[in-house]
């Protein structure tokens, strides 16, 4: 339960779920071996989920009201998998897209009742949803080739198994675990001097 004394005064102390997922097997899979790793993300985690909360009991009505039925919500969600590729569906709730050959599938997990939450979560406009999703599955890292359900969002995975992993995030950790890199290394335009020679051309 959260600070009553914090809160707005239309937010109520409860009503809302954070994951936060605590297992050895995952802090593994998502770097966070180390407790110094991973107590940060966990306060950010939790901080977002406040803020979540918030804006999830400040709706209005007409909002609600503007939800698309779930012949629309249908198609919005093949739109957005358009947008990656041609897709299959194999299976209720399981999206598989079929990329350029230089690129592999990707897989789409997600339910009826779960992308009616991701529609009411980023909006109930169509271009709302496709600015959001062309943004999300433009980014992130290779091995990204999961996108699931999690925390009442679509998120990318290197895994179909809950909860997710973010690659990128895991890329970051083990970057910042190998510590500083050495003395002079980086991308140079030109050889490195010590001289105060001035650049070809």
């Amino acid at each position: 339960m959260l600070d009553r004394d914090k809160l707005p005064d239309d937010v109520p102390a409860e009503g809302s779920l954070l994951l936060l997922p605590l297992a050895a097997e995952w802090r593994a899979a998502q770097g966070y071996d180390e407790p110094s790793a991973y107590a940060p993300w966990a306060a950010f985690a939790v901080m977002r989920g406040v803020g979540g909360h918030i804006l999830a009991h400040r709706g209005t009505a007409s909002e609600a009201s503007d939800l698309p039925d779930r012949a629309t919500q249908r198609a919005w969600l093949h739109e957005v998998l358009r947008f990656q590729g041609e897709f299959e569906e194999l299976a209720p709730g399981r999206f598989v897209v079929r990329r350029s050959p230089a690129r592999p599938d990707r897989t789409f997990l997600v339910t009826p009742d779960q992308w009616e939450e991701v529609v009411r979560k980023h909006g109930t406009r169509r271009s709302w949803l496709l600015d959001h999703f062309s943004e999300l599955l433009a980014s992130g890292h290779p091995d990204e080739l999961f996108i699931v359900f999690w925390a009442g969002d679509l998120v990318r995975s290197t895994r179909e198994e809950l909860p997710p992993v973010n690659g990128s995030l895991r890329a970051l950790i083990a970057m910042q675990a190998a510590g500083p890199p050495p003395a002079g290394a980086g991308w140079y335009a030109h050889t490195p001097s010590t001289t105060d020679d001035e650049l070809p051309g």
